[in-house]
């Protein structure tokens, strides 16, 4: 069967889940009575907690797993299944009658899956070590959130912005979805929730100043296109740079609030799937 290890983990997240409701209920409930914030007050309670947090953990990241299996533009690291195999191995150790046994076959088989065990040779899309010289250089705050991602151009000479609209005009359906429901969950909270259509112009008529997407356009030359959206939380901007025949891709954020920091926290893994899988069905799907 194919494409299992997400919808197992998720499967053992909820029983792990369905355990600890069970064996701290009157914990839950005691801490329940006492307000909830600053509860944890002993060993016990604290167990509880993490237990209850380890569930929605695992859950998050078998939500990344089922993602990543049914991209064919992605697969999963050996890598992971190594560090997954070990986390396992040291919860079996210190608790043998546990439900940590039902993480090894996921772990396995992402050890020994041919398409994991390939994966450098694979993918056409690679991080890079964040530029220091360039124009979002300039505009990184403490603190701030940046990556950068390369990818070689198959599709003859484009400028930054037609790369920029093959990469984003064409999401998958899932990440619309994650971003419906984002939108959802962080609009009462003052973070931009645009969901503009990309209106796609000419080259020749992009102008600075232009909103494409969520984004507005606040730098255009020959070799790089900078779009920025921001609110009372962050500042969000993306750069389509291109040159020698590879398109880079940056992202950088900067932090305003502490809950734009939590929110940052929280979505970085999100950010790191939909990032890679976006640029690799471009290249993959010879749009760029």
């Amino acid at each position: 069967m194919k494409n299992w290890v997400g919808k197992w983990l998720m499967f053992v997240s909820f029983g792990h889940t369905i355990v600890g409701l069970m064996l701290f209920d009157q914990v839950y409930k005691a801490m329940y009575l006492e307000g909830v914030l600053n509860s944890v007050i002993d060993e016990r309670t604290a167990a509880a907690s993490w237990f209850l947090l380890f569930g929605f953990l695992l859950f998050m990241f078998a939500l990344l797993v089922d993602v990543i299996e049914r991209e064919k533009a992605m697969y999963l690291p050996k890598k992971v299944g190594v560090l997954l195999f070990t986390l396992t191995s040291i919860g079996v150790v210190l608790m043998p009658l546990s439900g940590f046994w039902l993480v090894y076959p996921a772990a396995f088989f992402i050890i020994f899956n041919k398409r994991s065990s390939n994966v450098r040779a694979m993918w056409k899309v690679k991080s890079i070590k964040v530029p220091t010289d360039d124009y979002l250089a300039r505009h990184r705050a403490q603190g701030a959130f940046r990556d950068a991602l390369i990818a070689p151009l198959t599709k003859g000479k484009m400028t930054p912005y037609e790369i920029y609209l093959q990469i984003f005009s064409y999401l998958p359906s899932w990440v619309n979805g994650l971003m419906s429901m984002r939108n959802v969950l962080v609009k009462k909270l003052g973070f931009d929730v645009a969901t503009e259509i990309y209106d796609q112009k000419k080259s020749t008529d992009i102008q600075i100043g232009d909103k494409v997407g969520f984004m507005n356009i606040i730098l255009l030359t020959d070799h790089e296109i900078v779009g920025m959206s921001e609110d009372k939380h962050m500042q969000l901007y993306m750069s389509t740079n291109v040159q020698d025949g590879y398109v880079t891709l940056s992202t950088m954020v900067n932090l305003k609030t502490r809950i734009g920091r939590i929110y940052m926290f929280i979505i970085t893994p999100f950010h790191w799937v939909i990032a890679r899988t976006v640029m690799r069905q471009a290249v993959i799907q010879k749009r760029i």
